[in-house]
């Protein structure tokens, strides 16, 4: 995907909060929050979020994995696709999660 951006940095997934389609805050995601933070360009630097949709099931269930297992993540978010806007600090979607390189 040309519009997503790989973070400069993955860290442990420390929250997880799970929207529904009536959260007037954040419809339909799981936002999560990336110790260590998330570097890319417009986009908040520890929280972002997987959109709840059917094609992104296997995306939420490894997220929850890696929270319950304190396994930690590197993320690939998609600057050009928010779910919040706030200034200049947006928070962007997450299009890829994965194990953490163990360097």
């Amino acid at each position: 995907m040309a519009s997503s951006n790989l973070s400069n940095a993955g860290g442990l997934i420390t929250d997880m909060w799970f929207s529904g389609e009536k959260d007037q805050n954040h419809a339909d995601v799981v936002q999560i929050y990336v110790a260590n933070g998330i570097s890319v360009n417009g986009c908040h630097s520890s929280l972002a979020a997987i959109r709840n949709t059917e094609s992104n099931q296997h995306l939420i269930s490894f997220a929850l994995a890696a929270y319950i297992s304190k396994q930690p993540v590197t993320v690939v978010v998609d600057s050009t696709d928010t779910y919040f806007v706030s200034g200049t600090d947006s928070r962007c979607t997450i299009s890829r999660i994965s194990t953490a390189n163990k360097t």
